[in-house]
């Protein structure tokens, strides 16, 4: 266990809430935030303040504090909270998923991903998937109905979360595509030439909170079901490498070694370590 303890601060979705690489609905008042900071703090680089010899960083819309390691950093402590109150946000230790506010009770699951009281979103049945479209288009009901069909089983889980996935408010969007996300990880084996467009498409979108949760996806069905985002790739030419008389290459970009046979390094033609295309030269 980590002897590093850190607080990040905003206004976050806890269904989809992800330690490392959190993702909020909005940024947090930018001058007011700027100003408490300057107050407690020397700014040191962009969006980075020194406070009593330790890194806060106010980057993409939130906040990441230094807590506890070898000293308490009250200073840092003090604003975050401070910071939690006046914005109604999120408080919550990074890693441990302890939510310091506004609720204490809220705890991270298993997964890494944070749930009310420790337990698991009650998995939507496909009767009532139904009834929630029959009473209208209110994104609050749409953003928990998406996160609580991930969780369930049956062949149309896939194509709920899949059309949710293009609705119109940004926020529903954000949650099936880590909904879809979900489903990869559980190794659910989604339909490729219907999923990936929609995945790529979101990693563009302007709206940050939907293509942290498309990047999250993307990392899901590379990781999980094996396939290879090409937004992903590096923009290189395809280069040509030849293997050892053991079926080994080493990746002229990266100079990763690895077997061609391999899915997790060798995928498609691309060193999955650097994204280089290759094109594999069997040698004599």
């Amino acid at each position: 266990m980590s002897l590093i303890h850190r607080l990040v601060v905003g206004h976050f979705d806890i269904g989809t809430f992800v330690s490392h690489r959190p993702v909020p609905l909005r940024s947090l008042d930018v001058p007011r935030t700027r100003a408490m900071l300057e107050e407690i703090g020397e700014r040191t680089g962009e969006g980075e303040y020194d406070v009593d010899g330790e890194s806060l960083y106010f980057v993409d819309g939130y906040c990441d504090c230094p807590w506890l390691s070898y000293k308490r950093n009250e200073r840092s402590e003090g604003f975050a909270r401070a910071v939690a109150a006046i914005e109604d946000c999120y408080l919550i230790e990074k890693g441990a998923g302890t939510i310091l506010h506004p609720v204490r009770s809220i705890q991270a699951s298993p997964s890494g991903h944070l749930s009310r009281g420790g337990s698991q979103l009650v998995p939507l049945s496909r009767a009532e998937a139904e009834a929630i479209a029959g009473q209208g288009d209110d994104p609050g009901i749409w953003c928990h109905a998406v996160l609580r069909a991930a969780a369930g089983e049956g062949d149309w889980v896939e194509g709920f979360c899949a059309g949710l996935a293009r609705h119109g408010d940004f926020h529903v969007r954000g949650n099936a595509l880590f909904a879809l996300g979900k489903l990869a990880r559980r190794g659910t084996r989604l339909a490729r030439e219907r999923i990936q467009p929609i995945i790529e498409g979101a990693l563009a979108d302007p709206n940050p909170y939907v293509s942290g949760r498309a990047r999250i996806a993307a990392e899901a069905v590379e990781l999980k079901l094996r396939w290879v985002i090409r937004a992903f790739d590096d923009g290189n030419l395809e280069r040509e490498v030849s293997t050892c008389s053991n079926g080994w290459i080493r990746c002229p970009n990266c100079g990763w070694r690895f077997a061609t046979y391999d899915p997790r390094a060798f995928r498609e033609g691309r060193c999955m370590e650097c994204r280089q295309r290759l094109r594999v030269i069997n040698s004599e």
